[in-house]
């Protein structure tokens, strides 16, 4: 598994880490039409944000109405980004779903570069990037025509410069922190901190307060 952890460039990899989660795609778009009888998006929020973005294309303003603008997306990169693509001629569920294959395939890739520059080696990483992209959330995400999967995906670019002054570590330097909030069960959050010390990538400290 070649690549180095920083490189933008695909590799062979890559191009399986995709290809395993293109499968996932298509079941669960075999699903999506078995269930509802044609392809479409699972909540109001998805239309929500094809409405904005087909009046925003369209010269009307990020709005419901053309032309009566309101704050009603919440999530305006991902209205912006949708009527970029309308506004090229492409069809709303189309642009939808495309954009949020993208970003899911990006988050995958994201993940597997993080995983090395965390110290995994290489067959972890890919798996770290694999388990992303077949994660069943973020493929319904990516889907859905909400903004799940570009979420996802600003994250991951944005953890290499994420800083944990307590634990005085950061990504650049092949460490990082990492809390766990105290909202479940106490054996949830010990599975968690012994598997993450087994890894030996992630410096683990457990402050209580």
């Amino acid at each position: 598994m070649a690549a180095r952890s920083g490189s933008a460039r695909l590799d062979r990899w890559d191009a399986l880490l995709l290809l395993a989660g293109a499968a996932a795609v298509l079941l669960f778009l075999a699903a999506e039409r078995r269930i509802a009888g044609a392809w479409g998006l699972p909540l109001d929020d998805g239309w929500i944000h094809l409405r904005l973005a087909r009046n925003l294309a369209t010269g009307g303003g990020l709005a419901i109405n053309p032309g009566e603008p309101v704050p009603a997306s919440t999530a305006p990169l991902w209205s912006v980004l949708l009527a970029g693509l309308l506004a090229i001629g492409m069809p709303g569920l189309l642009a939808a779903k495309t954009l949020g294959l993208a970003c899911w395939a990006g988050t995958g890739l994201v993940t597997r570069r993080l995983a090395r520059a965390a110290g995994l080696a290489a067959g972890p990483a890919w798996a770290a990037g694999l388990t992303t992209v077949l994660l069943g959330r973020l493929v319904w995400g990516a889907l859905s025509g909400m903004e799940v999967t570009l979420a996802a995906l600003l994250v991951a670019c944005g953890l290499p410069n994420f800083k944990v002054p307590i634990l005085d570590r950061d990504l650049t330097n092949d460490r990082f922190g990492l809390f766990i909030p105290e909202t479940g069960p106490a054996w949830n959050e010990e599975r968690a901190i012994q598997f993450l010390r087994s890894t030996k990538a992630v410096d683990v400290r457990v402050i209580r307060g």
